[in-house]
């Protein structure tokens, strides 16, 4: 009787640590499955914060683009007033000017759009 009573014990131990065990790895997995959700939740917020950020980044490029744009034109008058300059070089730093203010007008439009775009989008994400 000692015999199947130790055999039942060993038996219902046995089972006993194997639900033990099962349990244990679904423990295991679960917290595995909540640490990867909680990464890619952290990821998409950071995404999500890098792209309010973006437009930013690309305002103040733009901003510094536009002041580089308007010194060069600035020095290309500065060179233009310059007396060791003949006629025909003098001719072709105005025209060089002209472009560059021309190109300054463009980002300038660039920027506006991309202001508005920031706007908009501003604007959805409070609804």
């Amino acid at each position: 009787m000692k015999k199947y009573f130790l055999e039942f014990l060993v038996v219902f131990f046995g089972i006993l640590l194997s639900f033990m065990i099962d349990n244990r790895m679904k423990y295991s997995e679960r917290v595995d499955n909540k640490n990867f959700l909680l990464e890619q939740l952290n990821e998409v917020i950071k995404e999500d914060h890098d792209e309010e950020d973006i437009f930013k980044v690309f305002d103040d490029y733009v901003d510094s683009s536009k002041e580089k744009l308007t010194k060069a034109a600035d020095n290309l008058m500065k060179l233009y007033k310059s007396k060791d300059l003949d006629e025909d070089s003098r001719k072709t730093l105005i025209d060089f000017e002209k472009k560059l203010r021309m190109i300054f007008k463009q980002v300038d439009e660039i920027d506006r759009e991309v202001e508005e775009m920031a706007r908009r989008k501003r604007m959805e994400d409070k609804k």
